[in-house]
């Protein structure tokens, strides 16, 4: 029996789930069972770091009122041991587990043990992104073909497939469909396919995601007055599909989302003047880098904002150029950047919280002007 094309799509992702190292996680507290000093700290928090460092297990220490509060990840042996003796540790009493749980990613991947207390507080953790979820590339590959094949039903049902596998459905977008988006360019760079079938493959996908999307539950945020948010292609920009899923995402979280492609910088400019936006994202590609956009994308920034009406708009810009070059926020004009549907919720959502501690405190939180 032959394997229809959702089906292989299915079997390509269990397969990879298979394959994947398990990752456990434990999160307890306990109190300090004497006054800790400065370097009685220090030495314990070295001491831990290269125990998780020899054991593959990164994580988070807190500290505060002599309570400790710690995330174990990693190889759930080394897991094991770490709290078998944090159990019996005499420096430690009324040790409580909290939680222990299988995980299919690292939260903390990047740290042996990160720490914190009241004198050397976590400011990164509240700003660090969440780590980018990673399917196999050939399943990545596999959704592409299957675009530009036509075969939306079969993108469809892996979808769904993906989704009763337990993922979430805002991760999907940056773990497949944007990456998708992003190997059809690169086919088109190989001379491998016509710039049609780009036209051809993007539909595809993104019928799909609206397909799909349509059943998903949306989680509304009704802490105050729903924002209101415009998600724009630039100006020049043909491609859409960052363009929809940007806007589905802000769509599924409660804000009230207007989608444009203006013609011009000052069809943009009436846009913001007509309404007044709390954030305005504009999406790039997807599928090409476009570096050709920099100046252009910086012209209409800066009439967006001139004609907004909302002297504290908040802006950013998204596309397949600032997965390699996150740093050019301030060189275009804008808030911030982001590489994806999921990145353009939590930097929208970081900015804001900026600008509202910046009025509180009577600062501004405006980007330098562009020279």
């Amino acid at each position: 029996m032959t394997m229809s094309s959702a089906e292989g799509l299915q079997q390509t992702e269990r397969n990879w789930l298979a394959a994947q190292p398990l990752v456990s996680t434990l999160t307890y507290r306990s109190e300090a069972a004497g006054a800790l000093a400065p370097s009685g700290l220090e030495g314990l928090l070295a001491r831990a770091k290269a125990r998780n460092r020899s054991l593959g297990v990164t994580g988070m220490l807190l500290f505060a009122e002599n309570q400790f509060y710690q995330w174990l990840e990693g190889p759930p042996e080394g897991v094991d041991q770490i709290w078998d003796a944090i159990k019996v540790d005499p420096r430690h009493r009324q040790v409580e587990l909290i939680d222990h749980n299988p995980e299919s990613v690292r939260l903390f991947g990047e740290w042996d043990m990160k720490f914190a207390s009241p004198e050397a507080p976590l400011a990164p953790l509240r700003e660090k992104p969440a780590p980018k979820k990673t399917l196999p590339p050939g399943l990545i590959q596999f959704t592409a073909e299957l675009a530009l094949k036509g075969d939306e039903a079969a993108i469809t049902g892996g979808l769904e497939e993906l989704l009763s596998m337990g993922e979430d459905f805002l991760t999907l977008h940056g773990a497949l469909v944007e990456p998708a988006a992003h190997l059809i360019g690169d086919w088109w760079l190989e001379d491998r396919i016509r710039a049609a079938d780009i036209a051809i493959g993007l539909s595809n996908m993104q019928s799909a995601v609206r397909r799909v999307g349509l059943a998903q539950v949306t989680r509304i945020d009704k802490r105050g007055a729903p924002r209101r948010i415009l998600v724009a292609a630039p100006p020049g920009e043909a491609h859409g599909l960052g363009v929809a899923l940007v806007g589905d995402a802000f769509r599924r979280t409660g804000w009230r989302v207007t989608s444009e492609f203006p013609a011009s910088a000052e069809a943009l400019a009436a846009c913001v003047k007509a309404t007044r936006y709390d954030a305005l994202n504009l999406c790039l590609s997807d599928v090409f880098e476009r570096a050709e956009q920099i100046l252009p994308l910086a012209d209409a920034i800066r009439a967006a904002r001139a004609a907004s009406a909302n002297p504290d708009l908040i802006v950013l810009a998204g596309g397949r150029l600032f997965e390699s070059q996150p740093d050019l926020a301030t060189a275009i004009g804008a808030d911030a950047v982001y590489a994806g549907a999921a990145e353009a919720l939590s930097q929208t959502a970081l900015q804001i919280a900026r600008a509202q501690r910046a009025s509180a405190s009577g600062a501004s939180a405006a980007p330098p002007p562009l020279h």
